[in-house]
């Protein structure tokens, strides 16, 4: 149960921010786990814990990654390219890749987090 809570937790922070350091890793897991820093499992959970979010980073570059090259494989010889891009990248693309990682999220604990239930909305 204690690192399917740290995953959830994991999921939220990538969609937060992109620059973590262990020091955050280990504060979520002595507040997720209820343990002390000085606890001998706090170095295993933060190397799971790094592991979750490079996955997590890593699915989401390849998906990027793969609309770059799709977009491109289109529209090879166009010459106004921002146009055509603006049009294949359109709002519908980034809300697919974005509830692609909301799935994986635990929804009711990130709607009771105001903070990012109202920069989603901005989003």
């Amino acid at each position: 149960y204690m690192k399917f809570q740290l995953q959830e937790e994991c999921k939220v922070l990538f969609l937060r921010t992109r620059n973590n350091s262990t020091a955050l890793y280990e504060e979520i897991i002595v507040r997720v786990c209820n343990i002390a820093k000085t606890d001998r499992r706090l170095g295993s959970l933060t190397r799971d814990i790094g592991g979750w979010y490079n996955m997590y980073h890593y699915k989401f570059h390849v998906a990027a990654v793969k609309l770059v090259n799709e977009f491109r494989s289109i529209n090879e010889s166009t010459e106004e390219p921002y146009d055509e891009l603006d049009e294949f990248i359109s709002d519908e693309v980034w809300k697919q890749l974005l509830q692609m990682h909301l799935k994986a999220t635990n929804q009711t604990k990130l709607k009771k987090n105001p903070e990012i239930l109202m920069k989603l909305r901005i989003f």
